[in-house]
């Protein structure tokens, strides 16, 4: 899809002159992935050592985030697990446990 859109871009770009920068397919899809990825474009990263460098840290950056969301997500999972399979810790002295309890016992002074 990325690929398509460049395409398109690096047509309508050489079409009616816009976007200097972007008049070859390598800069129109350079300009497309950083587009996609960050959200914006910088027009200083021009050569191509920049551009994979640049290319590099965004796929990287991504990757980490994505994996620290993973475990997070993991983490929380697990923990709303132990809780409804009743594996958490429980106060063992000074308190009374009522099993069974829901709105229609009576109550306990």
């Amino acid at each position: 899809m990325p690929q398509v859109l460049a395409l398109l871009w690096f047509q309508q770009t050489t079409a009616d002159g816009a976007h200097e920068g972007t008049h070859d397919l390598g800069s129109a899809s350079f300009f497309i992935f950083q587009l996609l990825f960050t959200g914006g474009f910088d027009d200083s990263v021009s050569h191509l050592t920049q551009r994979c460098i640049f290319g590099a840290a965004v796929v990287i950056g991504v990757t980490i985030i994505s994996i620290l969301v993973g475990l997070i997500t993991d983490f929380v999972n697990s923990y709303m697990t132990g809780l409804s399979e009743g594996r958490s810790k429980v106060v063992e002295s000074g308190h009374t446990l009522l099993l069974g309890w829901n709105e229609s016992t009576t109550r306990v002074r």
